[in-house]
């Protein structure tokens, strides 16, 4: 499942605890987290930047603004049921002053690759903005409703409804990818992106945040991830992480060391996180591919 930075960084962007989370799907590795609140006072998400694409189901009326990046995308009354789509590596936060009840299905790359294939992707989904989906709405209440029965299977279930739901996804919202270049003034340098990249690889074996990778590239926080992004095409998180399963693979080809020690040398905190990681990255575990050909 995630590890414990991923539902942190979630609850302090929301200022709270989840109402209810089932993390890390077996085949799709979808979290689905439900965010509750009953109280009708100003509330404000802090503005939280993620790897996944997030499915969103309204499940109480309510008047609020959302912002993508600096930009508003939306500022009055939102029904029952209404659907949003937020793409990955987008900074996203919204306000209210009524109470909410909202169902977050965030999808990673993983779960796309699961229904479309290992070379498929990446995909660029259109935003309905707040509109209807009757399928979104039918799959997100049987989510919910498994959620809350429980009992045996509920992982399965709610996995195999998330891959109708990404399916979904690809057949009614997917758009073509853009072809063209990122325009420069979008991209970080390259001599910026090279003193990035030397720190990620004199870092890989210590923790290592986006502010200090911002830090070395002279932008704040949230101007360097989407300069990175257009450099790259990827978030900074995304980047640090591939950066350490590619010298975890390196390692582990060697031979020398166990899963453990590759590991902590690859900067994951235990060799479960580390196993996690490289299989929903790899589609393999550590030991399997040590021990597999070279």
């Amino acid at each position: 499942m995630p590890g414990a930075d991923f539902m942190q960084e979630r609850q302090a962007g929301w200022g709270m605890r989840p109402a209810a989370a089932l993390l890390d799907l077996p085949s799709t590795g979808t979290s689905v987290i439900r965010w509750s609140r009953d109280g009708a006072s100003a509330f404000e998400m802090r503005p939280l930047l993620s790897d996944h694409t997030i499915v969103s189901l309204n499940l109480r009326p309510m008047r609020a603004e959302a912002w993508l990046g600096q930009r508003k995308v939306w500022a009055g009354p939102i029904g029952p049921h209404a659907v949003r789509i937020v793409p990955p590596g987008v900074e996203r936060r919204w306000s209210t002053a009524d109470p909410f009840d909202l169902l977050h299905v965030m999808l990673p790359p993983r779960a796309f690759r699961s229904v479309a294939g290992r070379g498929c992707g990446p995909f660029t989904l259109s935003d309905p903005l707040y509109g209807s989906d009757t399928l979104i709405r039918q799959l997100g209440l049987q989510v919910l409703d498994a959620m809350e029965g429980g009992g045996p299977y509920l992982t399965e279930l709610a996995d195999g409804l998330c891959r109708a739901l990404v399916a979904h996804l690809l057949r009614r919202y997917h758009l073509p990818a853009p072809s063209s270049p990122p325009t420069p003034s979008l991209a970080l340098s390259p001599a910026r992106l090279r003193r990035v990249e030397a720190l990620v690889r004199a870092r890989l074996a210590e923790e290592l945040t986006v502010a200090e990778m911002a830090g070395a590239a002279g932008y704040s926080e949230f101007h360097f991830a989407r300069l990175f992004r257009g450099a790259t095409g990827r978030t900074p998180h995304r980047y640090l992480q591939e950066a350490r399963i590619a010298h975890a693979c390196g390692l582990l080809r060697e031979g020398r060391d166990g899963v453990l020690a590759v590991a902590l040398d690859c900067g994951f905190k235990d060799a479960s996180h580390f196993s996690r990681v490289f299989h929903a990255r790899m589609g393999i575990t550590p030991r399997a591919y040590r021990n597999g050909p070279a």
